[in-house]
């Protein structure tokens, strides 16, 4: 049987897999391509987050029932979504995936505008960060993260019914926040739903262009254009 031995220790010393990595089978030596390495460390990853999903369950209920709010189902993140993550963002580095295990507490937001200061006075939480705004094309968020019992990172979302009516499909936002405060949102804010994070896929995919030296004049000036209507979109649904 296969013993993965840099692999392992590259995962848990949280260094950088190696182009070739060393596998002894049945005490022959041998070597693994660097894809397959990372697909070992996806799959160990994603047996850790199954086994954290109650752990971070069980918190996304509390804040859900200490602030008159809700909390969503336990998500795993796919193989397919951890693995272009982790080789488009995140540089190879697996201990930089913090979400393979999340779930989204959704509260009022009279309640919202006060959760910044707690969560960073709660010591469970290794990291609180508010999405500003004036920093993502008018998305409001509070990102926090967990380092759960076996060592993994988890991911607990804060956000208002209208910013998921905002930012989800409508299909999947009317299932969260319920078609009565979904219509209520629209009969407020006479936008459609879902938009936000529609406009966000086109812009991502934009700017890995830009970043890659690849984008067209045009492509450039319809990205400024995305990003004008992103913010001005967004904005609607900040007090809502």
């Amino acid at each position: 049987m296969a013993r993965f031995t840099i692999v392992e220790a590259h995962l848990r010393k949280g260094k950088h897999v190696r182009e070739h990595v060393r596998k002894i089978p049945n005490g022959k030596k041998g070597f693994i391509s660097k894809e397959a390495a990372h697909d070992h460390q996806i799959k160990q990853l994603q047996i850790k987050a199954k086994a954290s999903g109650a752990e971070i369950d069980s918190i996304g209920k509390e804040f859900a029932n200490k602030y008159n709010g809700v909390v969503t189902p336990i998500n795993y993140k796919s193989f397919g979504s951890i693995k272009r993550k982790l080789i488009n963002e995140e540089g190879g580095f697996i201990e930089n995936i913090k979400d393979s295990v999340r779930n989204t507490v959704i509260i009022p937001p009279e309640q919202f505008n006060q959760l910044q200061e707690k969560l960073k006075k709660d010591k469970r939480f290794t990291r609180v960060k508010y999405q500003d705004p004036d920093k993502y094309n008018g998305y409001k968020g509070i990102i926090t993260n967990i380092k759960t019992k076996n060592g993994i990172n988890g991911e607990i979302q804060f956000n208002t019914a209208a910013m998921i009516y905002a930012k989800e499909p409508p299909k999947i936002s009317k299932m969260l926040i319920g078609a009565k405060e979904f219509n209520r949102i629209y009969k407020i804010s006479g936008k459609k739903g879902g938009l936000g994070h529609k406009m966000y896929e086109e812009i991502r995919k934009l700017n890995a262009k830009r970043r890659n030296h690849t984008i067209t004049p045009n492509e450039l000036e319809k990205m400024k254009k995305l990003i004008k209507q992103q913010k001005e979109y967004y904005k609607t649904f900040h007090e809502l």
